[in-house]
């Protein structure tokens, strides 16, 4: 994590953000969440084996999750 002189804490940013309205939460979160998700993809890629899939593997995954059946 980058860290500079004079950056705000969690805490204070926390507090700003429940400062706002509804809508601007979620538009600062969904920003966030933009910003970050190659970092937290970058996180999950080292943990995550790699495994070669197939289309076939894929939709059958996501069957058993759309429809709760185990393969």
């Amino acid at each position: 994590m980058k860290t500079t002189i004079n950056a705000p804490s969690v805490n204070a940013v926390i507090r700003l953000f429940n400062q706002l309205g509804k809508t601007d939460r979620i538009k600062v979160a969904e920003r966030i969440g933009k910003q970050t998700f190659a970092d937290r993809w970058d996180a999950l890629d080292v943990i995550l084996p790699d495994e070669p899939l197939s289309e076939a593997d894929v939709m059958k995954e996501v069957s058993a999750v759309r429809y709760g059946k185990k393969s």
